[in-house]
């Protein structure tokens, strides 16, 4: 297909015939700024930006533009129909010259949830001395006019220490961002874009004396146990011992460890730690091994090892010691599991299935570079049939510590938590939350007291919600966050919000409101 431009106004030709005692033909030119329409829906907004890959203190260019899809002249009144709310092109911005604006978000949003987000101050705060304007109630696009405007943006904004002191400015953090550009008729267009750490931010060989420590901290390990899970320190392990209904008998082989490709068989430098787990009338031997450097900190290369669904077996090694978490899920509220993440660039995923209800809770750590991270949680129906699950409110984990965006409980039905530390199935509760959200302001938060049912889509995360037979909403049951640190201070605290980079070991921890819980592990170093 070839697409052509459009060619400039041209005056549009009438041909009227008047009829007398002889036919008498009169041609009337009527030029295209004579005629004048009123119609909103002739007209389309754009957004763009310089570059949608942008490092921190790099220069985002967003150029908005409203088009006149007319050959006619339209002539609009300003009637203030923006879909969203708070937009502008900045502080001396009039909508008689530039009737629409933009505002940024931090993290990602569609237009059906942008309303439950607040905008960053993206432009400085202040007194301004503004031009006069010239007011009207109308604004008249020319025929075919694309009224264009552009804004730089160089971060957010905060207020100064003092009501007539100089605001500051910050650098967009690392993560996701969504621009929304809207018009007074209701237009919007959205864009996301992503800042990643700026090469003059990157750690370096140099590390500061507070961030020498690039391993597990042993103090970081919780060496409790209880009925269904264990943590064992090496070296202060019992030869037998019993988690759950599994009883274990340990073997230690300080030769090395076997390795199997192809048919043959290789004994490998090092040593292994080798497990006859039985359950009942059922044995499993289960074998852990490294070589004797191994890693310098996080996971040892065989990282986990499920039996029969259920229970998990996780190698931790830490600066001085090595640990061993046993986990059967069954000292918790619903179905949980653990693993870790050992690499810089793999992907680390954790799923559980509930078969009494037809719902499967994922989460999805996936590393973006430069110390980021993209978290990613969702509930998906595992019928191929449509799923009508009543809401719960079970959640085996506070419900205000569990949205990235705010200090509410997630506004729909999953949510995850970043802990600082290493935690497993048996103490993840003791753990506290990190706000990931910018702590300078205080959300105020809404609770349903009528349950709302979700009917979930055959064999998908998407769902429609009711309270009885109100129709709610639309939605998908997923939360995603591309971070690489957390805020602390803020609102309610005496120190003023600052962002910190991740360094050192942190906890994933997704959960769901019908009590399943997952946790996976991410070390920057």
């Amino acid at each position: 297909m070839i697409s052509h431009a459009p060619k400039s106004p041209s005056p549009i030709i009438f041909a009227v015939i008047l009829a007398s005692a002889s036919v008498v033909g009169l041609l009337i030119i009527v030029s295209p700024y004579i005629l004048t329409y009123h119609d909103p829906g002739a007209i389309s907004i754009g957004v763009s930006l310089n570059s949608t890959d942008v490092s921190q203190n790099q220069t985002i260019k967003v150029t908005v533009s409203d088009r006149n899809n007319l050959r006619f002249a339209d002539e609009l009144p300003l009637s203030g129909d923006w879909r969203v709310q708070n937009l502008s092109m900045g502080p001396c911005a009039s909508y008689t010259a530039n009737p629409y604006g933009i505002a940024v978000y931090q993290g990602r949003y569609a237009i059906d949830n942008i309303s439950s987000a607040k905008s960053m101050v993206i432009y400085a705060p202040g007194f301004y001395g503004c031009p006069g304007f010239s007011f009207s109630n109308s604004f008249t696009f020319k025929p075919l006019q694309n009224a264009t405007s552009y804004v730089e943006l160089k971060g957010y904004w905060t207020a100064g220490e003092t009501p007539i002191s100089e605001g500051v400015l910050h650098p967009f953090l690392p993560g996701e961002y969504t621009l929304v550009a809207g018009d007074e008729w209701g237009h919007v267009d959205i864009l996301y874009f992503l800042v990643t750490t700026s090469p003059s931010t990157t750690t370096t060989s140099a590390i500061s004396a507070s961030t020498t420590s690039s391993c597990i901290s042993t103090t970081q390990m919780q060496t409790t146990s209880t009925s269904d899970s264990i943590v064992l320190e090496m070296g202060h392990m019992p030869a037998n011992f019993t988690v759950g209904g599994y009883q274990f008998t340990t073997v230690y082989n300080g030769t090395g460890y076997e390795t199997s490709s192809n048919g043959h068989s290789t004994v490998n430098l090092g040593w292994s730690l080798v497990y006859n787990v039985s359950n009942g009338a059922q044995t499993q031997t289960v074998t852990f091994g490294w070589a004797p450097d191994g890693p310098s900190s996080g996971t040892l290369p065989a990282p986990i090892t499920t039996i029969n669904g259920e229970l998990s077996m996780l190698w931790v090694k830490t600066c001085t010691s090595m640990f061993l978490e046993i986990d059967t899920g069954g000292g918790a509220t619903g179905t949980q599991t653990t693993a870790t993440l050992s690499s810089s660039t793999a992907i680390a995923t954790a799923s559980v299935a509930n078969s009494s209800d037809g719902l499967s809770l994922n989460l999805h750590v996936q590393p973006g570079g430069n110390g980021t991270f993209t978290i990613t949680v969702y509930e998906s129906n595992l019928l191929s049939s449509v799923n009508n699950v009543t809401e719960a409110n079970h959640w085996s984990y506070p419900a205000g510590a569990l949205d990235p965006y705010n200090n509410c409980a997630p506004s729909g039905p999953v949510g995850f938590a970043i802990l600082q530390g290493y935690y497993g199935m048996n103490n993840y509760t003791s753990g506290k939350a990190l706000p990931l959200y910018n702590s300078t302001v205080v959300f105020s938060c809404t609770e349903n007291i009528v349950p709302i049912n979700y009917l979930f889509q055959p064999t998908n995360d998407n769902f429609s919600a009711y309270q009885g037979r109100s129709f709610l909403d639309n939605g998908t049951a997923s939360l995603s966050l591309l971070t690489g640190g957390y805020w602390t201070g803020g609102a309610g605290t005496p120190t003023s919000a600052s962002f910190s980079e991740f360094r050192g070991v942190y906890t994933v921890l997704a959960a769901d409101e019908w009590g399943n819980v997952l946790l996976l592990h991410f070390t920057v170093v």
